[in-house]
């Protein structure tokens, strides 16, 4: 208030001076855009005061203008000036403005300069005042003080509003004039606030953050190092010989000096003053100099005369020497390599020898006989890269250098990196934000030379944003009259066996050994520096502690450590690491409920080469993780690291042989930007259920974003192998977004089983998709995917229970084994994933043509690779992907039994592989569902729902586009309907046809389907096809590629229209199902089989043509006793012609007079009207199942409701038997452990499916109802659990997946094989030829019955007679169990009585060729 008074008064008092009738004013009105000099006066008048009107355009951070007066006697006067941080508006007018000339003493005006950097200026007048000035002095430094502080609150202002992180007050720089200001930074310097920098991180304008990539130690700074300001060694008791006396003191540089000041000459002494009114008050000669780069110099020499003989010299070297020896301007600016050039010819002397006085002086007015001269060896220019400086700091010393952005020499010292916390402003206790832009940056430490002021904030030193300029380096040795290298001063003070001698050769007062010098000689357990400088651990000393480190209260660690016993964050308390910590190999960190670990750009690793324990972020089971405070958090951002270690962060207590604490889990860990790099397990999340008060289950607050999972080497622990980058088990909601899963360690380092998996999981509900590299646009429009690549398995997921779901969606995996493997997993989203598939394990070797052994190998000696795998998986979503190899890939997408109801693989891209899609087992309801019709003698109708293969492109396919191995698929692939060309199949084949390549591709023993396709083009047409079980039916439709295959994706289907769907399609199917119900009754068969009158059955048979059955119409064929007239019979079949070929079969066989069957061939075209309703059934029993699907992921996947509870609410509303088996698993998953119960004693047990579905559930309902989890099984239960994963039954995948978790048992995926019929031209066998008449192709091996009991029959075709034959038999575990060898027979069989059930692989061996492999159930 006091300044602004005074501000008032003293502007009253220039107002009156510039108004009265002694003042002039002359008319300028000229626009100004570069660097002028005018001259407007008369060059005789003599002004007191003078100011100036205008305007001004700022374009830039950069811009400034200045205008100075200069006078007769060329003195120069700071009339006005702006630049962004003093200016709150980049455009502005301004009115008398007169920043050093609002009084003046006498003084005749000769110019005005104008400065301009990136900016316009108008000026319009000037005003100038005759007036004289009583007090002038006086009144001049009240009128600049309050300047200056309204001027630094402004600045402040401007800071803040601009986000800088310095803030600006009263320094020595503020207080010089502008000519002062002149002598040391030039005719036209451009400071931006600098003269200003208090505190804080100085930068020249805001500009691009980019975090710092170095690996070197993240601080480093001369001041400290071996605790050189502080008294006490690292044990805190031994006094330390390397302590500079002063605990906040310059450490091993010598004080700070000032390079303009106060000169006494009555004792021939120059201080150091604040401003120059102080000066003259005292009787002292204000003088400054531009002398920065002499000081620069003199000051790193200083300190690195300290760093070579290793102790506290502290001389005080003559700036002087260098100021009259190598000056270059009248300002006395020069450069630090002349400095330095001097030093290192002619030496420099001891400042009490020739002190300073901030004048030219003569170099010829050194004193002689110096008692001492110091002289370098030499210098050298530093590359001005980040790592480059900081190598050449700490190597050779505090280095001379110049500021970033303009002109000014300081002395190199330190660097270090910006954190949350830091201050910006000392006495406001403001600090770096979290999440600033700022975090991560690099920052230097520079020693100025205007004195040590503020005392109690930087002494001296400004810490600064931007890499530096010209830089050289001092080259030891130090040459001095007094000192030799026998002074060189060789510690081991800390007495670790590793000795300091400060920079520079080891001396030879050093013992021979060890050569490596100490990193830190106040410490025993830090030796000697590694590759970046960080200190390594002295493992000799490192000894571990049970006694743990214990958090009590926030810390933050900004110095690296190593530690060595558990550290414990107590519950209340935040640990934040912003530097490397090392722990020995027994250690771990634990983080107590209600505690929490930041790692804000840290590393934590290992010590002395073994892996350390990692993390464990404690929860509480049952709590929720809202408020966070109720349980553990672990945070990592800005670049943080956890490395080495068994499993990085686990989220649960262990007890200390590594048992889980159940009661404990639920621990939060949040990952942005964050490594994980070579653990043998990275993430491990165990089960836990967010569940709030009120009972709603909401998603675990845990996420990775922008994270690197990493193994790039061999693991720290011998025989240690990744394992996996992410384990979860039976959590919901963890989030993996833009994040890189990779193990790019060497060629050979780890075969392909062994470069560990991405994301293992158990029962986990989780999302893997792209982070929004832009959000603050909606809709996002730039993304960064996941990247899963060199892994085993990117994704390997499985269920005990299927109603739990993921969500992987537009990601990359490259060059994985198997990318994604899914095991009874409903209701997944695989969507927009670009897949480069990895190789085949096991390919046939060249050389030898035969397949080289693997360890992960199938009994056939082979691990096929692929990009998904979907086994007893229904319900999912596999769309827009694109699937392609450039390592010898196997297949795209393989389903493995996804049962009966309606799935797709829809809209995906194949390329280069050898099968692009493969279905095996059980992916459709057999093609019969029961009629739903009222009637009560309503009879089966073919209309089966299933997997369809739909709008997908093949491209350069080896082997098969379309494959089916076994089993069966939908019985229509696509519609031909209402002339719709959205419904036929819609794939784009490859056509690379060849003997053992197809578009579609059905072995022996799989169904047969309809194809139902476009017209054309043609590469929608299929060409080469397994006839015999393919039926093509073209639509008549063209394909239209803007409407045949439209994205599915992002429909806007809300789950009212899917309801709606689902309604609309049943009352539609129950009205069709009406019209043909009574085309198959028994009231129709009671009178075929009664014989009845035939007018009587025709009539009867008429009536409900044209849907009759093959059922019905076989029976009038063969069952009549009395067969029915020919005529009658050919009434009855021509009105439902077309009939199928079993009709007509039964037909041929009665012998009907020929223009009766002639009449009947005519009308065999086209479809039945039974056939045509059935497809019309069976297309909207498939849309009614997509629509299903689709409900039941929105369901799970919406996050604002509880998605399980409205699944329930549907499905309770169902009555078939698998929605009702569905409303178990959902009832589980919902923890509605007495329902599960009780609807599971309703259901029926007619079956091995059926009962062991009820054993399962019901054993899982006991757990529940227990709250017990799958590693507290009883023996009993165990047992169960092991029959029923050896079944071959559905839910033998779930029983498999508890085994997997609790027992680590592996249970590898079958992928069935092709047989196609082989031209064994290519099947040399011992020397020999099969002859070159062979040219058919033939199947070899018939293997029967299937399933068997106690007896198989193996039939060989004729062309394998007289060859050495064989018959291997693996169990499912690939484990070989019995070995055949044939006499030359062709039919053989075997005894397998032995054999318990399960399913074996039965491998057919023609020497050593394999040439078939069948998988084989035994059945008892």
């Amino acid at each position: 208030m006091k300044n602004t008074k005074k501000l008032i008064l003293v502007i009253l008092l220039i107002v009156g001076l510039f108004n009265i009738i002694k003042s002039q004013q002359i008319i300028v009105n000229t626009s100004f855009v570069t660097d002028e000099e005018i001259n407007p006066f008369t060059g005789n008048e003599v002004i007191y005061g003078l100011n100036i009107s205008g305007s001004v355009q700022l374009n830039s951070d950069t811009s400034i203008v200045r205008i100075i007066l200069v006078d007769s006697y060329e003195n120069e006067y700071l009339v006005f000036e702006s630049y962004p941080l003093i200016d709150t508006l980049n455009s502005f007018s301004f009115t008398n403005k007169c920043e050093e000339t609002c009084l003046l003493d006498a003084t005749t005006p000769q110019s005005l300069k104008i400065q301009i950097i990136n900016a316009q200026c108008h000026i319009s007048k000037i005003n100038m005042s005759k007036i004289p000035i009583d007090n002038l002095k006086q009144l001049q430094a009240q009128l600049f003080q309050t300047k200056l502080l309204s001027k630094i609150s402004i600045i402040n202002k401007q800071l803040k509003a601009k986000g800088m992180i310095w803030r600006a007050g009263e320094t020595f720089y503020s207080h010089l004039s502008y000519a002062d200001k002149k002598k040391i930074f030039g005719e036209k310097y451009n400071l931006q606030g600098f003269e200003y920098y208090i505190s804080g991180f100085y930068e020249f304008s805001p500009y691009e953050k980019v975090r710092t990539t170095s690996t070197y130690v993240k601080n480093f700074d001369w001041r400290n190092r071996h605790r050189a300001n502080n008294q006490y060694m690292a044990d805190g008791v031994t006094l330390n010989p390397y302590y500079d006396g002063d605990p906040a003191g310059s450490g091993w540089m010598t004080p700070v000096k000032c390079q303009q000041g106060c000169y006494f000459n009555s004792i021939n002494s120059f201080e150091c003053y604040f401003d120059s009114t102080s000066c003259v008050n005292d009787g002292g000669e204000w003088r400054t100099a531009g002398t920065c780069w002499a000081f620069t110099a003199v000051g790193a020499l200083e300190g690195v005369i300290n760093l070579y003989y290793n102790q506290h010299f502290d001389f005080d070297l003559s700036e002087q020497e260098m100021v009259s020896c190598c000056w270059t301007t009248p300002t006395l600016q020069g450069s630090v390599s002349n400095a330095l050039s001097r030093i290192k010819n002619f030496g420099i002397v001891n400042e009490s020898w020739y002190p300073y006085i901030a004048l030219k002086g003569y170099c010829n007015s050194v004193p002689p006989n110096p008692p001492e001269r110091i002289s370098i060896n030499n210098y050298a220019d530093v590359t001005l890269t980040e790592e480059k400086i900081k190598s050449n700091l700490i190597l050779y010393g505090p280095l001379p250098s110049q500021h970033p952005f303009w002109p000014h020499a300081m002395v190199l010292v330190g660097y270090g990196i910006i954190k949350e916390g830091d201050y910006i402003d000392y006495t406001g206790g403001e600090v770096i934000p979290p999440n600033s832009s700022y975090i991560g940056q690099n920052y230097w430490i520079f020693k100025n030379s205007v004195g040590a002021w503020p005392w109690e904030f930087n002494r001296g030193y400004i810490y600064m944003l931007g890499t530096p300029q010209t830089t050289h380096r001092i080259q030891t040795p130090i040459n001095s009259l007094i000192y030799t290298e026998q002074n060189i001063q060789c510690l081991d003070a800390d007495g670790d066996g590793f000795y300091n001698w400060g920079i520079g050769p080891k001396p030879l007062s050093c013992p021979t050994c060890p050569d490596e010098e100490d990193c830190d000689d106040s410490d025993p357990i830090l030796g000697p520096y590694d590759e970046n400088y960080y200190c390594t651990c002295n493992c000799d000393n490192f000894i571990y502690s049970s006694t743990p480190i214990e958090i009590t209260s926030d810390e933050n660690w900004n110095d690296y450590k190593y530690i060595n016993s558990d550290l414990i964050v107590k519950s209340g308390n935040t640990l934040t690491i912003r530097e490397k910590i090392s722990f020995i190999k027994q250690a771990k960190i634990i983080i107590e409920p209600g505690a929490k670990l930041i790692l804000d750009g840290g590393t934590l690793t290992n010590a002395c080469g073994t892996m350390w324990q990692g993390i464990e972020v404690w929860g509480n089971r049952d709590l929720s993780q809202y408020p966070q405070s109720n349980q553990g958090v672990v945070e990592l951002k800005n670049g943080a690291t956890i490395e080495n270690a068994r499993c990085a962060i686990t989220t649960c207590q262990k007890d200390a042989v590594g048992n889980i604490l159940w009661a404990y889990t639920g621990g939060i860990i949040h990952a942005k930007d964050a490594n994980f790099i070579n653990n043998r397990k990275a993430i491990e999340f165990l089960s836990y259920h967010n569940i709030l008060p009120n009972g709603r289950e909401i998603d675990n607050f845990s996420y990775f974003y922008n994270c690197t999972f990493e193994t790039n080497a061999q693991l720290s622990d011998p025989g240690t192998l990744p394992e996996t980058f992410v384990s979860l088990n039976d959590v919901k909601g963890v989030k993996f977004l833009g994040c890189t899963f990779q193990n790019i360690a060497p060629t050979g380092v780890y075969s392909t089983i062994y470069r560990g998996n991405g994301i293992t999981s158990i029962d986990a509900n989780y999302e893997v998709k792209p982070l929004c590299l832009s959000p603050y646009i909606y809709p996002c429009t730039e993304y960064q995917p996941n990247t899963f690549k060199n892994l085993y398995y990117g994704i390997y997921a499985s269920n005990t229970n299927p109603a739990i779901t993921l969500t992987i969606s537009g990601n990359n995996f490259d060059n994985n084994h198997r990318s994604i493997f899914l095991k009874s997993i409903n209701n997944a989203t695989i969507t927009k994933n670009n897949f480069d598939i990895g190789a085949t394990i096991g390919n046939i070797n060249d050389q030898t043509n035969e397949r080289e052994e693997c360890e992960a190998c199938d009994v056939f000696n082979r691990s096929y690779s692929y990009g998904v795998y979907l086994k007893e998986c229904s319900g999912y979503k596999v769309e827009e992907n694109n699937f392609s190899t450039t390592h010898d890939g196997h297949a795209g997408i393989i389903v493995d039994n996804s049962g009966t109801k309606a799935n797709e693989i829809y809209n995906n891209t194949f390329d280069k592989l050898a099968i692009g899609t493969q279905a095996q087992g059980i992916n459709a309801a057999g093609g019969v569902i029961i009629s739903k019709s009222s009637n009560p003698e309503h009879i089966e109708i073919n209309v089966g729902q299933g997997l369809q293969f739909l709008c997908n492109q093949y491209f350069n396919i080896s082997t098969a586009d379309i494959a089916v191995t076994s089993g069966r698929i939908a019985q229509n692939q696509g519609y031909c309907r209402d002339n719709n060309p959205a419904l036929p199949a819609g794939n784009k084949f490859s056509h690379t046809c060849n003997i053992s390549t197809s578009d579609i591709h059905v072995n022996s023993d799989a169904s047969k389907f309809n194809y139902n396709h476009h017209s054309e083009p043609d590469d929608y047409v299929p060409q080469c096809y397994s006839s015999d079980k393919v039926t093509l039916h073209n639509c008549d439709i063209e394909y239209d590629s803007q409407i045949s295959c439209p994205s599915h994706l992002n429909s806007g289907l809300t789950p009212v229209v899917l309801k709606q769907i689902i309604n609309t399609n049943n009352l539609e199917i129950e009205e069709l199902i009406s019209l043909i119900d009574n085309g198959e009754t028994e009231t129709l068969l009671a009178q075929i089989h009664q014989d009845e009158e035939p007018e009587r059955i025709k009539n009867a048979l008429e009536s409900a043509s044209p849907y009759l059955s093959d059922r019905v119409l076989l029976a009038a064929i063969k069952e009549k006793p009395t067969p029915l007239p020919p005529d009658i019979l050919k009434e009855i079949i021509i009105s439902n012609s077309p009939v199928t070929d079993t009709v007509m079969s039964a037909l041929n066989t009665l012998k009907l007079p020929d223009d009766i069957q002639q009449q009947i061939q005519e009308v065999r075209t086209g479809t039945s009207a039974r056939a045509e309703l059935e497809q019309q059934i069976s297309y909207m029993e498939t849309q009614k199942g997509i629509a299903e699907n689709e409900l039941m992921r929105q369901y799970l996947n919406d996050t604002t409701i509880n998605g399980t509870d409205s699944i329930i609410a549907y499905l309770e509303m169902q009555t078939d038997l698998i929605n009702k088996k569905q409303l178990v698993q959902a009832y589980l998953v919902a923890n509605l452990c007495e329902k599960a119960k009780i609807l599971l004693g309703q259901l029926p047990q007619e079956n091995d499916e059926d009962k062991n579905f009820y054993n399962f559930y019901n054993l899982l309902s006991d757990l529940c109802v227990s709250e017990k989890s799958y590693f507290e099984l009883t023996s009993a239960q165990e047992q169960t659990v092991r029959e029923i994963a050896k079944s071959e039954t559905s839910v033998s995948v779930n029983a498999q997946a508890i085994l997997s978790l609790v027992y680590n048992e592996k249970f590898p995926e079958i992928i069935e094989e092709l047989k196609f019929i082989v031209d064994l031209r290519n099947a040399p066998q011992q020397g020999e030829t099969l002859g070159d008449n062979i040219t058919k192709q033939i199947q070899f091996v018939k293997i029967y019955p299937n399933p068997a009991e106690n007896t198989i029959t193996i039939e060989l075709s004729a062309e394998l007679d007289n060859k050495n034959i064989s018959v291997e038999i693996y169990n499912y575990l690939g484990q070989k169990i019995m070995f055949y060898n044939f006499a030359g027979d062709l039919l053989n069989t075997l005894d397998v009585s032995d054999l318990s059930n399960g399913i074996y692989i039965f491998k057919i061996l023609v020497g050593n060729k394999i040439i078939a492999r069948e998988k084989v159930v035994i059945e008892k």
